[in-house]
């Protein structure tokens, strides 16, 4: 059985397992805390950047990532201070311009994050859509299962404004039969971008 220590969140002190990370500890704890690029049983990788709380250990408070973080003995923590809410609306913002996404509801929480951050609900619009995989927040949930399970068929291409997912064919595999199998992507995408086989959701005519 792990250890635990004490952290007060928001003025309120918590107990929570050490070798968790923040983000998962907080919200087995039933503090909300948005995210969409993490997931417990991947590594996180802190891609999608709504999960920023800020945390002191008694100096100067600093803005962080909760699912870097692991919990430490007399680590204090701010998840709903202005500041937090204006980065979050920052990183939302960010993240709405890879839509229009597959449902709404990846809109409405972006929109929800954004209003909250801001006073002028004008700066909820995006100053321009992102052409290139349209529905991708390019959080890489679905390359990390794909390599955690031993697949191996998901890697990122490019870099910038080209920084894309694409699907790697095996040379000695039968092509009609090489993916779509395990669904584990489809099971993590956060926003139903991965509707049917990686093989033809990531296929480089995309990008032509």
């Amino acid at each position: 059985m792990g250890s635990f220590v004490e952290i007060t969140v928001d003025g309120k002190r918590i107990t929570v397992p050490s070798q968790d990370c923040l983000l998962k500890a907080l919200r087995n704890q039933g503090v909300s805390i948005p995210s969409l690029c993490f997931h417990p049983a991947l590594e996180s990788t802190g891609s999608c950047g709504l999960c920023i709380i800020e945390a002191s250990t008694g100096t100067a408070w600093q803005t962080k990532q909760a699912c870097l973080l692991q919990a430490e003995t007399g680590l204090q923590i701010r998840t709903n201070s202005d500041q937090i809410k204006k980065l979050r609306a920052v990183s939302a913002r960010l993240l709405l311009k890879r839509g229009p996404f597959p449902t709404g509801e990846i809109e409405h929480r972006l929109l929800a994050l954004i209003r909250e951050g801001y006073e002028n609900t004008w700066n909820a619009i995006p100053d321009q859509r992102c052409t290139l995989m349209a529905g991708c927040i390019l959080c890489g949930l679905c390359v990390r299962i794909c390599t955690k399970i031993g697949r191996k068929r998901l890697t990122f291409l490019g870099r910038g404004k080209t920084l894309r997912i694409g699907f790697v064919q095996e040379k000695s595999e039968n092509m009609n039969n090489t993916c779509g199998v395990c669904k584990a992507c489809r099971s993590v995408c956060p926003t139903g971008y991965l509707d049917r086989d990686a093989r033809d959701v990531f296929t480089a005519k995309l990008y032509k």
